[in-house]
């Protein structure tokens, strides 16, 4: 077995990385808001309790930070102050959970180090520009991530209890945003599916997959009512289902098959952008452009290298899965397109590391 604790020299560094945090948040370089949907809510005095009861489609997405709330009332302090402090250990804690993934996976602790390493710098670079919804999906993939491959790895009780309350959170967290969620669905989904395939050949494999066909059954009312809200904002029916498109990266295909949709998708926009500026993160059409084409680009390679990892080791085949669905769901929005780095890391990392082991440079303990 593959022991995935920090040693010393890993404490060292989180707490010297959460130092790092610290003056970041205090020198005001990092600053995370708590977005409009959830805001409202605390605004019109809603309870959690009576959102779960009306169905209400923000009642996952305002149970997360329900908490911040209670706290920042509680301690006489702005909210938004007090998630600049809690999104600043949720930043540190991406790439933790990226490194327990790897080591799991098998990588030598050497290697593990320093992806976790580059994970860090970057997730500490882009914290200067990342909002509070995708803080929340970015840690709620990487912790999905871990869960789902530490199960597969590791076959006992404990384990597969503890895989599954942090599936239960990771994709709490990664409700979020309709896209994200419908990533953390439909990977957890075909984990689910190849679970079934190895259900009579270990031992305690059924517990795993009556735990996680709970865990889609719970999640399933809040995808199908997501993906309608959704839908019904872009006019309903299957022309709203085309349109979402252009909420996204997808619209470069969508421009092929219907420019005319996106020309009223970007009038909407510009009339929101007019009437709620301070509630608009719209992204310029010719950047949306850029990552749409990279994005196919990138969905050809997976595709022209899917032998790699369709037919290797489980935990890849479902890392390569999860990168093929952030890239296809991304289509339909850019928060959700992000995915593609935390679970891109993952993936990259693999094939580096398959290829340095197979030179030599770390020792092979490839499972």
């Amino acid at each position: 077995m593959i022991h995935t604790y920090l040693n010393k020299q890993d404490v060292v560094m989180v707490f010297i990385a959460a130092a790092i945090g610290y003056f970041a948040v205090l020198a005001g370089y990092w600053q995370f808001s708590l977005w409009g949907q959830v805001n409202d809510i605390y605004v019109q005095g809603w309870s959690v309790l009576s959102l779960f009861q009306s169905w209400h489609p923000h009642a996952l997405r305002y149970l997360i930070v329900y908490p911040i709330y209670v706290f920042a009332d509680l301690w006489g302090i702005e909210p938004n102050m007090l998630f600049s402090w809690i999104g600043m250990i949720m930043v540190i804690a991406i790439p933790v959970f990226l490194f327990y993934a790897v080591r799991i996976y098998g990588m030598s602790l050497r290697f593990a180090q320093i992806f976790c390493g580059i994970a860090g710098a970057i997730y500490f670079f882009l914290a200067m520009f990342m909002n509070g919804r995708m803080i929340f999906a970015h840690l709620g993939v990487a912790i999905l991530l871990f869960a789902i491959i530490a199960s597969m790895q590791i076959v006992n009780l404990r384990m597969i209890l503890l895989s599954a309350l942090l599936i239960v959170i990771g994709a709490l967290f990664c409700s979020v945003s309709t896209g994200v969620f419908a990533v953390a669905y439909s990977l957890l989904g075909v984990s689910l599916l190849y679970e079934l395939f190895l259900i009579v050949k270990k031992q305690g494999q059924r517990l795993k997959v009556l735990l996680m066909v709970a865990t889609l059954l719970m999640m399933t009312p809040w995808m199908l009512m997501g993906v309608s809200k959704n839908i019904s904002f872009f006019g309903g029916g299957v022309e709203g289902s085309v349109e979402m498109l252009a909420h996204g990266s997808g619209q470069v295909i969508l421009e092929s098959i219907r420019p005319d949709l996106v020309k009223e998708a970007q009038s909407r926009s510009v009339k929101q952008t007019v009437n709620s500026p301070e509630s608009s993160d719209e992204i310029p059409p010719h950047i949306k452009k850029i990552v749409g084409y990279t994005s196919i680009l990138f969905f050809i390679m997976m595709i022209l290298i899917s032998p790699l990892w369709l037919r290797g080791e489980p935990n890849k085949m479902i890392v390569g899965v999860g990168l093929m669905l952030a890239l296809i769901l991304g289509q339909l929005g850019l928060s959700t397109l992000t995915l593609v780095l935390p679970i891109g890391l993952i993936f990259l990392s693999v094939l580096i590391y398959e290829r340095l082991a197979f030179m030599g440079k770390f020792k092979a303990n490839i499972y």
